[in-house]
């Protein structure tokens, strides 16, 4: 069964300032304008723990960095910038913000969550890791003795009843609240009644946790663990870093967002981005769109009818098409498994039939972008032998049953929004 622990979070006080200037996205989503504008706000903004002077994650640390950024984590905590709960609790978080013309509101549980190897079949990952960030949040972890940003996951709730339980603390009174700048509200309510832990965690206990985001942050948990507490796997005494800091979502909240990732594809010589659609009628039904914007491409991928349909927009002369795999025979080298639900979805479909196959001789190249705008617009910049795959989301249930069939997603498949902030909760690997 997934182990959820209330702990004693360690929180910004009043005294560190504002909060909307304390908070940052998680360390790799962060551009070096984000780190300038960070850093400018406050001497105290988290972003000074998890990048330090780096204005991204794509820059390597300084070798004297990770001490320095405990060195910044004990003066916080001394100053009374930073202080640790007296109790341990479950924190319940929301994230206020408006998306595909709705007002939402999504529920994030902090919790400890036991650590298990992923053949435990308990906390299951849908994309693959590298190993240069591991390197570095390890040393990071290392140093400080903390958990420092969350890893995110959600909780299969068919039947909505986590999602009801979590809606009943609502009525606590927040103990952080402030708006961004992005006109998103944030909010902390902290669930200290040790009556109310075991409503929080029955429900979930029977169920899988699957990683949404973080997957370097919960393998780099992995690896401490291994270093600090190697007894672990032979069930000895519990300690801290045996567990690690979570954000919880239930499938029933409505405030759950997976984003598309869409891709933009390049290739030098060879056909043009009309003739590339002509190659494409070998296997896929085109139907000409009269669209304008990226926007409109977008809403049409989401609502196709066909789980495989994709918009491909080929520059100002050709325009938008909506592209439906006719022959599946076209998959048949497909790297996934022959019953593999990934050989029909629109990702896995568009990197075979176009990436590999009708552009294999002339050195595609494959960029990423969650923006649709961004993906036309870099098309506009050189429509000859450049395209855009305007993607749908992938719903939940398809990557659960991705995982569940032992498989992972191919690289940029899932974008998560929003990102929770770190610097709302921070968790103490010496102590429960």
């Amino acid at each position: 069964m997934a182990d959820l622990r209330p702990f004693r979070g360690i929180r910004y006080t009043p005294k560190a300032g504002d909060p909307a200037d304390l908070m940052a996205p998680p360390y790799d989503v962060i551009s070096p304008d984000d780190h300038a504008a960070m850093c400018a706000q406050s001497p105290h903004n988290v972003v000074r723990l998890i990048l330090g002077d780096r204005p991204s994650a794509a820059e390597p640390p300084p070798p004297d960095w990770h001490p320095q950024a405990n060195t910044a984590l004990q003066a916080w905590l001394a100053n009374n910038m930073l202080a640790t709960d007296d109790a341990p609790a479950f924190y319940l978080y929301t994230q206020s913000f408006h998306y595909q013309n709705q007002d939402r509101c999504r529920k994030l549980l902090f919790t400890a969550l036991k650590l298990q190897p992923y053949d435990a079949g308990l906390v299951l990952p849908h994309e693959h890791t590298l190993p240069g960030p591991k390197a570095d949040r390890l040393r990071l972890m290392q140093a400080c003795h903390a958990n420092l940003s969350p890893i995110l996951g959600f909780f299969p709730d068919h039947k909505g009843e986590i999602n009801r339980r979590l809606d009943t603390f609502l009525d606590l009174e927040p103990s952080l609240a402030f708006t961004d700048p992005a006109d998103m509200t944030h909010e902390l309510r902290c669930i200290f009644d040790p009556a109310a832990h075991a409503l929080v965690r029955d429900p979930i206990a029977p169920l899988v946790f699957y990683i949404a985001d973080g997957h370097h942050r919960y393998e780099t948990a992995l690896a401490y663990q291994r270093l600090v507490h190697p007894e672990a796997a032979d069930g000895d005494d519990e300690q801290p870093c045996d567990f690690v800091l979570a954000a919880c979502m239930s499938t029933a909240d409505p405030g759950m967002v997976i984003r598309p990732t869409h891709r933009v594809i390049e290739w030098t010589d060879g056909p043009d981005a009309a003739g590339l659609l002509d190659i494409a009628a070998q296997w896929f039904d085109i139907q000409r769109l009269d669209l304008t914007t990226a926007a409109q491409g977008v809403t049409v991928a989401g609502e196709a009818l066909t789980q495989a349909d994709f918009v491909l927009y080929a520059g100002p002369s050709a325009g938008y098409a909506l592209l439906t795999l006719r022959d599946t025979r076209i998959m048949a080298d497909s790297p996934h498994p022959p019953t593999s639900i990934l050989r029909s979805m629109p990702a896995p479909v568009l990197a075979q039939a176009i990436v590999a196959k009708a552009l294999a001789a002339y050195g595609p190249t494959v960029t990423y972008t969650a923006d649709g705008d961004e993906a036309v617009s870099l098309v506009n910049e050189a429509p000859t032998h450049r395209v855009a795959g305007l993607l749908r989301s992938v719903r939940p249930t398809e990557l659960m049953s991705v995982v569940d069939a032992g498989e992972r997603m191919p690289p940029k498949s899932t974008y998560f929004w929003p990102k929770p902030l770190t610097g709302i909760v921070l968790r103490s690997l010496e102590n429960f």
